[in-house]
């Protein structure tokens, strides 16, 4: 085998390799995402059950503090927000990725043809 398409086929594999374990990490991230918009959803909706003159408290590192309804819930839906941010990126970063090894293969698949045309 020709050592410039050797190269050149261990560089895609290496690119594939890395690819692969950064998609599986973005996955990773994208379920901890999912799980934590979720606990913020389901949060949101009980205490939206809740009377609007309960006491409600606020966790702030290992205490907690009284807080009002409506601010929580702002802060609620400011976390939703970022994480639907986050899932949208790295579903974009994901793509790209995709992309990204689509077309080394695609350029390593050109050089084999230009490679067997000039023999």
């Amino acid at each position: 085998m020709d050592p410039e398409v050797r190269k050149a086929l261990e560089e895609l594999q290496v690119i594939q390799q890395n690819t692969g374990a950064r998609m599986q990490m973005a996955d990773a991230q994208k379920l901890q995402t999912k799980t934590e918009l979720r606990k913020v959803i389901l949060t949101a909706q009980e205490l939206e059950t809740l009377p609007t003159d309960v006491t409600v408290y606020s966790a702030v590192g290992k205490m907690f503090i009284v807080s009002d309804k409506e601010t929580i819930l702002d802060d609620l839906e400011k976390h939703a927000k970022e994480c639907d941010a986050t899932i949208k990126k790295l579903d974009d970063a994901q793509k790209h990725m995709q992309v990204s090894l689509k077309q080394s293969e695609d350029n390593i698949r050109e050089m084999l043809i230009q490679r067997h045309k000039k023999s």
